[in-house]
């Protein structure tokens, strides 16, 4: 790939307001992408997963960012997830569970912490997060995080 050439990322705020539609319209398509789901790679035995690609094969991004859907609404110009989960303080100990661990613990544990702070990202960004989700990805959770920790009482 030369330097001019960009890596053409999925639109993440399409995909999202696709599965907000069919979930809107049928509670058996949020339920076999949402609760009942354990781990990203069961998606892959759920039709519901493939109505969200119709026509194509989903790609290996898909079920990090389908793993989600069901629990982050999206918000334009939302602060970064990291910052949400020191917003709504969250233990240092819980976000290093999810960057110890190896995939897919370490998108469970996300999962649950997602689950439990009900945030509303911008799509675009968390979506990118996702589709990229490696050590790297894990360090900007954990920046986000620390840099936006509130202020502590005296």
């Amino acid at each position: 790939m030369s330097d001019k050439q960009t890596l053409a990322l999925p639109d993440f705020v399409e995909l999202y307001k696709r599965y907000r539609s069919m979930a809107d319209r049928d509670g058996d398509f949020r339920s076999q992408l949402g609760k009942r789901v354990g781990a990203p790679d069961e998606l892959g035995m759920r039709p519901a997963f493939y109505r969200l690609f119709p026509g194509t094969r989903p790609q290996s991004w898909a079920e990090r960012v389908v793993f989600f859907l069901p629990f982050c609404r999206h918000a334009d110009d939302a602060k970064p997830l990291g910052a949400q989960l020191a917003a709504e303080r969250v233990s240092e100990a819980r976000l290093f569970q999810v960057i110890r661990a190896d995939e897919p613990n370490d998108l469970i544990q996300l999962r649950r912490l997602v689950q439990h702070v009900e945030p509303s990202v911008d799509w675009t960004e968390f979506g990118r997060l996702l589709y990229f989700w490696n050590e790297r990805a894990k360090r900007t959770l954990l920046e986000d995080f620390f840099i936006h920790q509130p202020a502590k009482a005296k």
